[in-house]
């Protein structure tokens, strides 16, 4: 009977941490990010909203290819300034969007601020 409310707590935190739908803020403070839903309410893609910077970026899509992991979501990452694309894994931690992206040796991490 202990067992219980110890699975239903940790169920919600993965659930949290799957949860990644919204307006994001990047690091930089410039940008807005919207990640938005498909027909299923599975995440399907990540825009960039606004940009103060580099306007003429507003709408490219930074983030797509959502695949199910167990500790939120693998995506493809397109990086506006390099060019390029990344594979990355990206979770929610109470109000800031975790993505960590692996380049050859090195893991960097880039925190999220939810916007709403």
């Amino acid at each position: 009977m202990f067992v219980f409310p110890l699975l239903a707590s940790a169920g919600a935190g993965a659930d949290e941490r799957r949860d990644v739908l919204g307006l994001w803020q990047t690091e930089e403070k410039d940008n807005t990010v919207l990640i938005s839903e498909g027909e299923d309410g599975l995440p399907v893609k990540g825009i960039l909203a606004q940009s103060k910077g580099r306007p003429e970026k507003e709408g490219v899509m930074l983030l797509s290819d959502f695949s199910s992991h167990e500790d939120g979501w693998i995506v493809t990452l397109y990086s506006p300034k390099r060019d390029k694309y990344f594979d990355a894994l990206i979770y929610r931690t109470g109000q800031e969007l975790n993505i960590v992206v692996d380049v050859m040796f090195f893991t960097h991490r880039i925190v999220w601020t939810a916007l709403r």
